[in-house]
């Protein structure tokens, strides 16, 4: 056979892996923190992040933990951002336009349930209650849910502002489900029986579309 010539623009070392660029591992060094901080967060509460378990579970020194995050706070108050953003991504996907209400609210409260009953959700009451006695980071953790509460009102009317009299009525929903479901995230903690969990999905959903079509027949407030 005969041998083949190699392209003059040919890699040397074609199977060698791509070295990563250094804003590639800055992300990487700081995602690692934060996931750092979830697990322990939810593994054992608000006084078991420390800064020392976040940085070896990092498995990163202190010193390149403040060069990332310049103080505990910074960080802390990064992965309530980063976990307030995908309970965001998970609500501002369209639940089926078009469909039938009973179709889009059990594909909503699907989702939000499994959102909410994770692992990854206690962290967030972790950041909630640990803060209540540092009152700069509580200032920023309301603010952070308040903001976060408006954005799910706006999708929660763009979904339902066909099924519902008014804005109020389908917001009101929203907050009662939302309430609803950080309930059963703390069942979630003692209760393991899925058919239990099930009926009470399926009671959820009956709510939710009685709710909204109760608002749509009764006669809106007048101003």
């Amino acid at each position: 056979m005969d041998n083949e010539p190699v392209a003059a623009n040919a890699p040397a070392h074609p199977n060698k892996p791509r070295r990563r660029t250094q804003e590639e591992r800055r992300a990487e060094t700081r995602n690692a923190l934060i996931e750092a901080t979830i697990g322990l967060l939810a593994e054992g509460g608000y006084a078991n992040a420390t800064t020392t378990r976040i940085a070896r579970r990092a498995g990163v020194s202190l010193g390149a933990m403040q060069h990332h995050f310049g103080s505990k706070d910074e960080l802390l108050m990064e992965t309530f951002d980063q976990l307030l953003l995908e309970l965001t991504t998970q609500m501002s996907m369209d639940p089926g336009r078009g469909e039938a209400l009973e179709s889009r609210v059990e594909t909503l409260v699907a989702r939000l349930w499994d959102v909410y009953c994770s692992p990854r959700y206690v962290a967030v009451w972790e950041l909630f209650l640990g803060t209540r006695a540092e009152p700069h980071l509580r200032e920023e953790a309301v603010a952070h849910r308040s903001r976060s509460l408006r954005i799910f009102a706006d999708l929660w009317w763009s979904f339902f502002r066909d099924d519902a009299a008014s804005e109020q009525v389908v917001v009101d929903v929203m907050h009662t489900t939302l309430a609803m479901l950080r309930g059963f995230a703390f069942y979630s903690v003692f209760e393991k029986d899925e058919a239990f969990f099930a009926r009470q999905r399926a009671l959820l959903k009956t709510f939710v579309v009685d709710a909204l079509r109760s608002g749509a027949r009764a006669e809106p407030p007048r101003h």
